[in-house]
């Protein structure tokens, strides 16, 4: 099985139990008409594209919904590591792992409701900076989660679409429902001490597509023995086929591998527009 399959079902209920206790919580069977009250919460129109609209903004920690780390402590707003400004340093140990966070597996995870009916199509950008002392050698021999743009109940295994760190690449690999099962859409060696900017345009439906673009350059995402800069897949699948659906940003990785990890985002925006979601 994939080292990406994750990894550990019966702890993915861990998240709506929370989600369940808190104000103005979704529980996991939403109505509609709830999920849009939610929405509003963050100026979505959903499924709107039409419209030049910024949904979410998550450069303050306070913004996000959720926070699944172990301690408050280990996600903060600091100033930026190279440059200028501040960022959210996202900070994992290796025993954050159940019962302070949902699974086996050790993480620190902001997860914010999408503001986007099913059918609908959105924009998602945030820069990502791995510090010099990031463990290159170490990430050769594991996996490690940087976050999903879509996903929600059942969390049935691996997203249909993530972002993460494996053999020392920056990676975008299908999950096990896809039609080719864990093909690698495309991936490349990871970068110490710059900020990389991921971009990601999606479809939310069982015959959607995505888009991603690195530093503002559209990639060829690989489909089978093709590949094109639009990949038509399926971004609801078995793993996430119920909803509410959910933004994550995360560092979530293979126990036992690293004693702990430390990366940095900046500049999350959710938007209707390329525009907006890149510029803010």
């Amino acid at each position: 099985m994939n080292s990406l399959k994750a990894r550990c079902p019966t702890a993915f209920r861990w998240i709506a139990r929370l989600w369940a206790a808190r104000p103005l919580a979704l529980a996991v069977a939403v109505p509609a008409v709830a999920l849009a009250a939610v929405m509003i919460r963050t100026g979505a129109a959903a499924g709107d594209a039409s419209s030049s609209r910024l949904l979410f903004s998550g450069t303050n920690k306070s913004a996000w919904r959720l926070d699944q780390s172990a301690t408050v402590t280990r996600i903060r707003r600091v100033p930026n590591p190279s440059g200028t400004g501040t960022a959210l340093r996202f900070q994992t140990y290796d025993q954050d792992v159940f019962p302070l966070t949902p699974t086996s597996n050790p993480r620190s995870q902001l997860l914010t409701p999408l503001g986007v009916k099913v059918g609908g199509q959105f924009w998602e950008s945030y820069e990502v900076f791995l510090p010099r002392s990031f463990p290159l050698a170490a990430s050769r021999h594991s996996w490690i989660s940087l976050g999903s743009p879509a996903f929600g109940p059942p969390w049935a295994g691996t997203p249909p679409a993530e972002l993460s760190i494996v053999g020392g690449d920056f990676r975008f690999q299908r999950n096990g429902f896809a039609s080719d099962p864990w093909q690698v859409a495309w991936q490349a060696p990871i970068v110490l001490g710059r900020w990389i900017r991921f971009t990601w345009h999606v479809m939310l439906s069982q015959n959607g597509y995505v888009q991603l673009w690195m530093n503002n350059q559209p990639l060829e995402l690989a489909d089978g023995s093709s590949s094109s800069t639009t990949l038509y897949m399926p971004v609801i699948d078995q793993t996430d086929t119920r909803g509410p659906w959910f933004s994550q940003l995360a560092v979530y990785y293979k126990h036992g591998t690293f004693p702990q990890l430390t990366v940095y985002f900046r500049d999350f925006r959710i938007a209707t527009t390329e525009a907006l979601a890149v510029a803010g």
